[in-house]
């Protein structure tokens, strides 16, 4: 999360799409939280599927098994199932934390990452 969001912020400097401040802070902090939900969407979505599977069967059934259930029924979309869900419980908190990150950084004379 945070090195994406120092990379969006550099990005977004260095080519002059923003200046920096608040507005900045809210924007790489927006882009980082999709970027770390997307990352840790597949494996929730996996791990979710073995909890149910076995709760249904009682027996543990194997990640590559449940990944390729996953892919054959839905397809690639199916490991982003829920992706929503988890940027609204997410996305909250990297808007709130990162410009507080930021404030400390500059609080305290820390660069970027």
């Amino acid at each position: 999360q945070l090195a994406s969001y120092d990379h969006t912020k550099t990005v977004l400097l260095r080519r002059n799409l923003m200046e920096e401040g608040g507005r900045l802070h809210i924007v790489a902090a927006l882009v980082s939280g999709v970027v770390a939900t997307t990352c840790c969407n597949p494996p929730d979505v996996l791990k979710s599927r073995m909890m149910v599977a076995a709760c249904e069967s009682g027996a543990r059934p194997s990640l590559a098994r449940v990944a390729l259930a996953v892919w054959r029924v839905d397809g690639l979309l199916g490991f982003m199932r829920g992706w929503g869900a988890s940027y609204a419980r997410a996305g909250p908190t990297f808007f709130i934390q990162m410009p507080v990150v930021e404030a400390l950084r500059t609080a305290f004379g820390v660069d970027n990452i």
